[in-house]
């Protein structure tokens, strides 16, 4: 799973750490010759609990290949 960065952890309006609220999945079929295989990214998603209006942050995504 990926995380958030951590300037991304706490709530930019009270600084209230945001707390994990979910993922969000990603997958992708991949192929090769005569081979298929998905691969599946899962970001973990932040908010803060008192400021809703604050919004959700993700980490970025990488591109699959990578690490």
């Amino acid at each position: 799973m990926l995380a958030c960065p951590a300037d991304e952890l706490a709530c930019p309006r009270c600084g209230t750490p945001r707390v994990v609220i979910g993922c969000e999945i990603i997958e992708q079929l991949k192929v090769e010759p005569a081979r298929y295989f998905v691969v599946v990214t899962k970001r973990e998603k932040r908010a803060c609990p008192r400021c809703p209006e604050g919004g959700v942050v993700l980490p970025p995504v990488r591109p699959p290949w990578e690490p």
